[in-house]
């Protein structure tokens, strides 16, 4: 768990998948003397939860859309703006370095949101395959203990990947990017060192 959670997105994974496992060994026990509402708070839990991961899913795409037609306006406008420049002859200048950064700055941004629009739809993907793999094992036709010890195994190993994760509440998109880039442009050096 922990060699896991040391990767790219690792921490959040290892959440996201923990969850999923405690979430069907919930529903498969169920707790206490109420044992059939128990279980089925869980399963509603877990529609809940992919209600909600359906919607940031949703509002992170929304939120790439704006800021992407936001960067076509403002490159539009800045070629207007030099194409009224080279007819009035004051094109000394092609390049606004203050435009230039803003729109830089905008770029990277949106591929913060592009990442995180990738996460979200990862997630979901992650989310609906656990969970049919889990339903697969805990529903078999096998006998009874060894469903029982199978989800007993699911809530121990949920209960393990919850406690090294991290919720995805927590994550920092803009923070991933600059790793990723940064890890980008390290091997890309590495590598252009090692043909000189």
């Amino acid at each position: 768990a922990q060699r896991l959670a040391s990767g790219s997105f690792g921490d959040v994974l290892l959440h996201t998948i923990g969850s999923v496992y405690e979430g069907k060994a919930a529903e498969y026990f169920g707790e206490g003397t109420f044992a059939p509402l128990s279980t089925r708070l869980a399963k509603l839990r877990a529609h809940g939860h992919a209600a909600a991961s359906a919607y940031k899913l949703a509002q992170a795409g929304v939120k790439t859309y704006t800021v992407f037609k936001a960067i076509e306006k403002s490159q539009k406008e800045q070629e207007k703006e030099k194409e009224r420049e080279r007819e009035k002859g004051e094109a000394k200048n092609p390049v606004d370095t203050q435009a230039h950064l803003a729109l830089e700055v905008e770029r990277t941004g949106a591929m913060a949101l592009m990442l995180e629009s990738a996460w979200r739809v990862s997630v979901l993907d992650i989310e609906s395959t656990l969970s049919h793999v889990c339903d697969k094992v805990l529903q078999d036709s096998g006998d009874a203990g060894g469903r029982q010890r199978r989800a007993e195994g699911l809530k121990s190993l949920g209960a393990i990947f919850c406690s090294h994760g991290m919720p995805d509440a927590e994550l920092d998109f803009s923070a991933q990017l600059k790793a990723a880039m940064h890890s980008v442009e390290t091997g890309l050096a590495a590598r252009a060192a090692r043909t000189e």
